[in-house]
Order: structure tokens, then sequence, then C-alpha cells
């Protein structure tokens, strides 16, 4: 032991003598930075829940526009298919793409001619695309949906599946899912967009989920025996889809006006949508969601008012519709088509909001939403209502995980300050490696390495003429919120029920 810590200096007590020897001030300094540290990380808590858990979106709240969608069923019987013992596995943050608002095109490639756009959509899987001088030709969907994308060009990674029935783990998937699963929720799944009926998009859905599966098993290769305790794991994660589908009226997600009502918060109080698409999309076609979170979190901008706070189980829905939406368009890219996300963590988007001082937030074009007897658009999760903090945040990553899997590219962190970076680096060692991969920071003047970077490079590939001024580009403003306002017409306009 230090000689000075046993005697008094100049007089002083034990306890402040303690206080002026170096080794203790050093770990004095370094107790105040972690405090400093934790304070920040704290008062910023808010604003990152927000951030990464609103990339998804009580009880007690009334319906609105007559009757609401159906209550949550009782418990359906067990599948009688053997099952191997659950494995569980690391949230994969799948499904935070949002979906095109207009017709659109992708370019899918084959060997033997010029790359030209097709209605069909090409499958983002820049990790496998390598820079090559020969040439290609589109390739037009067969008549079952199948885009026909040659696997030499777009060979799956490790592990994954596309929706063809050559491998022999997805065909006795397919073969358990329509004899032994669907039977159990008809006829109510037979209006499911997603899981519905037997062509191309529930075939890619099942491959989505499978691929998921076997990524998590270390990306077992596709083989001419199936696997069955994989077949077994991936069925009953579906069975537990079809179910949560059926209980969430995820179908009403595809309704004509459903859109607006979900968004707009004078039907539903508290949804806080901020992230959607207008026109945006890659060199290939594929769809880029763009948010701007200080349009929810940010309670000191100017007009900011009481009911623009973000209520749980309103948000988690309305969120989840434009989840369920994006999910919906990538199948009809493939199997393996995943999308990209940027969302602006920059400040409020004051100069461009001012325009519209006037009218206010887009949320509230129907009318300003009333936090004492908020509106809603039932059905809710029995424990929504009731979250807060980080509960929002872990609800939104499981929903997102075990209902969407296989779904995500990038998501690029536009803008970060300082004070998001330090909070950034902490939640990056929450999320596994797989996932972490993928989130990016990008800060003004990085765009051309990230957002108009290509595929093959890992980047967003995107057009610079038509991406929006505000991320770096030449295209048209998104013009404070209205963007999404466009998004959430378009919506609508686009629903197939």
């Amino acid at each position: 032991m230090n000689s000075r810590l046993k005697m008094d200096v100049g007089g002083l007590p034990p306890a402040a003598a303690l206080l002026k020897t170096e080794g203790f001030a050093t770990w004095l300094l370094l107790l105040l930075v972690v405090l400093v540290a934790q304070l920040i990380a704290e008062h910023l808590s808010r604003r990152l829940e927000l951030v990464f858990g609103g990339a998804l979106g009580g009880d007690s709240a009334r319906p609105v526009f007559g009757t609401a969608p159906s209550s949550p069923s009782s418990p359906l019987p067990k599948v009688t298919y053997s099952r191997a013992p659950r494995r569980r596995t690391a949230p994969d943050f799948g499904g935070s793409t949002a979906p095109l608002s207009q017709p659109y095109t992708c370019t899918h490639l084959a060997r033997g001619g010029a790359a030209e756009p097709s209605n069909a959509m090409a499958e983002d899987e820049p990790q496998v695309l390598k820079s090559s001088a020969k040439s290609h030709k589109p390739v037009v969907a067969t008549a079952n949906g199948d885009m026909g994308v040659d696997t030499a060009v777009l060979g799956p990674p490790s592990g994954d599946v596309d929706d063809s029935d050559d491998d022999a783990d997805l065909a006795e998937l397919k073969r358990v899912w329509r004899r032994d699963i669907r039977p159990r929720f008809e006829p109510e799944i037979r209006s499911d967009p997603i899981l519905g009926s037997d062509g191309f998009i529930s075939d890619r859905f099942l491959a989505r989920f499978l691929n998921a599966e076997r990524n998590a098993a270390g990306g077992r290769r596709r083989s001419q025996k199936s696997d069955t305790e994989l077949v077994a794991r991936t069925a009953q994660r579906l069975e537990e889809t079809a179910r949560f589908r059926k209980e969430y009226a995820c179908t009403d997600f595809h309704k004509r006006g459903m859109a607006r009502r979900l968004i707009m918060h004078a039907s539903n109080a508290g949804a806080c949508v901020y992230f959607g698409v207008t026109d945006l999309r890659t060199r290939a076609g594929i769809p880029v969601m763009i948010g701007r979170v200080t349009l929810m979190t940010d309670d000191s901008a100017p007009g900011w008012k009481p009911s623009d706070r973000m209520l749980p189980a309103q948000h988690l829905r309305a969120a989840l519709f434009v989840v369920e939406r994006a999910a919906h368009m990538l199948l009809s890219c493939g199997a393996r088509a995943k999308g990209s996300y940027i969302l602006d963590v920059g400040s409020y988007p004051t100069e461009e909001m001012a325009r519209h001082k006037g009218t206010g937030r887009y949320w509230d074009a129907d009318g300003a939403g009333s936090v004492e007897q908020p509106a809603a658009v039932l059905p809710h999760l029995a424990q929504h209502p009731t979250l807060s903090g980080l509960g929002v945040l872990k609800e939104a990553l499981r929903l997102m995980e075990r209902q969407y899997p296989e779904t995500l590219h990038r998501v690029y962190f536009y803008r970060p300050g300082l004070a998001f970076r330090l909070v950034f680096n902490v939640f990056r060692l929450w999320v596994p490696t797989t996932t972490r991969e993928r989130f990016v920071l990008v800060r003004p003047g990085q765009e051309h390495a990230h957002f108009f970077a290509p595929a093959s490079a890992g980047g967003c590939d995107l057009e610079r003429e038509s991406t929006p001024r505000e991320l770096g580009g030449y295209g048209p403003s998104l013009d404070g919120d209205r963007f999404l306002l466009k998004a959430c017409e378009r919506y609508d306009a686009e629903a197939t029920l």
C-alpha cells in the first residue's frame, strides 16, 4: 500500500488525503467521464430508441371509421409435423424498406446482351455481384412470376436459396406448408396477399424464412437431400408468423384507404410515421426508403405540440404497415431482393418546414389527433399500449426479425452529430455482427462513397440526378415532411384489396 495513504497529509483527515493521491485522482477522473457518458446516453436514449425502434411503427383507444378489424382469434391447434428443438436466432433487422409509390422497372441480368429495364425487379445482392466486362440481356418474368435470374451471375451467397424447386429443403418446406400448416388457417388466409396463394409471392416468402434459418445455422448450402431439422425449425417459424398475421390483421394493410387511416393522426393518434418512399430507387430499380427522425423526436421544433408525441401501439401498427407493404414489394423482386434505408439523423429541417407554417405537420392533414382520447386503428397486440422506452425498441426488433427476415441491405445514418455517434457506438455492440455490418454512418461530403457507389462495392447504387438534394443529390427536394404525404397517397393508390 502507498505510504501516503497511511498518514494524514498537511493535517487533513485520511479521506481528504486520499483525494490528494495521484492514483485516486486518476480513478476519480475516469469515474466522472463514465458518469458524463451515462448522462449523455440517458439524455439521448429516447431519440436513439425512436431512431432504431421506429423503423417499424392503448388498447383502450377507441376504434374509428366504424368497426375495427377483426379481433385476435383464439389459439389454433398445433401442427402435427415433427419439430426439432427451437434455436434462438439473433435479431436481423429485416424489413427496413418502404414500397415505391408508382410502377417501377428493374434490370434483370443474364449473360448475352446489353442491360435493359424490364417490368420485373432485379435482386439486390451486392455482396455477390462482381465487376465484369461480359455483356448481359434482360430476363422477362415467366408466367408463374419467376424472374428467371441467371444464378451464374446472381448466385445466392452462402446458403441462400431462391424460389425454385431444385432445392430439396425448400421443396420439402413448401410441401409441409401446403399440407400441414396453411389448411389450419383457412379460410381467412386466402385473402392474405403474401401467404394466401400458391404463387411465386408466397413461395419467395417461404424461401426468405428458410434463408434466415439456414444462415443462422452457418449457411448450409442447398442439396438434393433435405435437412429435416432445418425444415422443421423453419416450418415452426412460419406457423408462428401465420398466426401473428391473422391476429394482427396484416391483410388489412393492403386495403385501399388504410394508409391514410394509419398514418394520419386524426384517425391514428401518435402514429408519428417519419419514413417512406416517393420515387427514389437504385439504378437496378430497388426502392430505397427515406426517413427524417427529427420530424418525430425533436420536441423543440417550431410548432411542436403534445399531439405530435409518439404513442407506442399506434406507432408500431402504422410503421408495420410500411414494412408489410415493403416486404410485399420486395417479394416481387425475388426471394433474395433486399432494400436500403437512408435515415437522416441531423437537425430538424426548419427552413423547409417554414414553407408549410400555415398547415403544420403532414400527419395533421385530416385534423390534429388527441392525446387525451387518442384514436386508433385496431387491432393492437395486448402488450403494445404499455410499452415505453427500450420496450418499444425491443418489440420493434422482435417484429422485424421474426416476421420479415432477410429484407435489409443497408441502413445509412446520414448527418450524424457527435452525440449520436457516441451513442451509436454503444448501440452497435447490442446487435449481432451480421446486423452491425449493415449499419453505415454517412457524413455530409461522403455521399459519393456510399449513396452513389455501385452495389458491387457495397454502396446504395443511387443516381445523383434522382436523389433528393437534401441527401447530396440533384433531384427534387424532400420538402420538409411533404414527401411522406406523397408516399401516403401512393400507398393507397397501389392498394390491392
